[in-house]
């Protein structure tokens, strides 16, 4: 676990340095965590190598440009979306070799085919999961507070 100034951050908690300030919004730049680097995963995180991801929050804090700010998010929210991402494109992908293995004559042929189809189908799926719950603000991670401003 990471120490930012002192502090020692809660499980649902990561700082963010703001990077960008238009009226009630900002831009921020997560600061990643030392689990990140652990992840097989993170990579969906943190696409380049040492990139940090960029994300829109509520500035109702009133962060402004330059500052390390705390962002909250609900504890739920990791495992719902990590259910999604990960687990969705799997059932899909078993149900399809499932499919494919019960079309006749196909043997292994329809399996591999079921499967590709099934994955295909669930990556469209959290696509168009997310696309729907992305503006939702109990999926947001929240700014609570400034840890140290520069301005």
């Amino acid at each position: 676990m990471s120490v930012v100034f002192g502090k020692v951050p809660v499980e649902n908690e990561e700082t963010a340095v703001v990077v960008e300030v238009d009226g009630d919004s900002a831009r921020v730049h997560m600061n990643v965590m030392e689990g990140c680097s652990s992840c097989g995963s993170s990579g969906f995180c943190h696409p380049q190598e040492g990139g940090r991801p960029l994300i829109s929050i509520d500035n109702r804090i009133g962060a402004k440009m330059g500052d390390v700010i705390v962002l909250e998010t609900n504890p739920g929210t990791r495992v719902s979306a990590s259910l999604i991402v990960f687990g969705l494109p799997l059932l899909m992908t078993l149900l399809g070799v499932f499919v494919g293995a019960m079309m006749p004559n196909s043997g292994q042929d329809g399996m591999v085919a079921g499967s590709i189809a099934g994955l295909a189908f669930g990556m469209l799926l959290v696509r168009w999961i997310n696309r729907i719950v992305k503006n939702q603000i109990r999926f947001k991670p929240r700014a609570t507070r400034i840890v140290n401003s520069f301005s």
